[in-house]
């Protein structure tokens, strides 16, 4: 076989590969199935898709942005914090609200104002409470593209989502 043709082969493997469960994603997949978290294979029937979850639960602080204000790096900073939200309420045995602790703590040494972040999770907590209590599939990573019109799909509920964003 060639140089051309093994280049080519190769290319073609790489297009048909799987992407890489990263170390994070791993380690994540590892930590939910020791604490008896239910792995879910994408959304059942009647299902809703964990990207419209997440959406419900950021939609009041989407709604303070202006349609001209919103970035695609805003969108994505809210749903990172949903994501955060959702995953928390994942944790067994009050582990969640000692995780949560520690992470409202982190902006205000960042120089943001702790309430506005507190305000934030506790509104996104308690809309996780009340729409999604029962649902235990994972989140581990959200991207947000650039789109011509909004397009939200679940590519796979335990690694990421893609949100597309006029």
């Amino acid at each position: 076989m060639g140089r051309k043709a093994r280049i080519k082969r190769d290319r073609r493997a790489e297009r048909q590969a799987p992407a890489q469960e990263s170390e994070s994603a791993r380690e994540l997949r590892r930590i939910l199935a020791s604490t008896g978290v239910a792995s879910v294979d994408g959304t059942s029937p009647g299902q809703v898709k964990v990207s419209d979850a997440l959406l419900q639960i950021a939609q009041p602080f989407i709604d303070r942005i202006a349609p001209n204000q919103m970035t695609r790096e805003r969108l994505e900073a809210l749903l990172k914090v949903a994501t955060l939200v959702w995953n928390v309420e994942l944790l067994p045995d009050g582990s969640g609200s000692r995780f949560l602790d520690e992470v409202l703590r982190l902006p205000e040494a960042q120089g943001v104002d702790p309430a506005v972040t507190r305000e934030l999770v506790t509104v996104m907590l308690e809309r996780r409470r009340q729409k999604f209590a029962a649902d235990r599939r994972p989140v581990v990573k959200v991207v947000v593209r650039e789109g011509a019109k909004a397009d939200i799909r679940e590519i796979d509920p335990y690694e990421s989502m893609i949100v597309s964003h006029n």
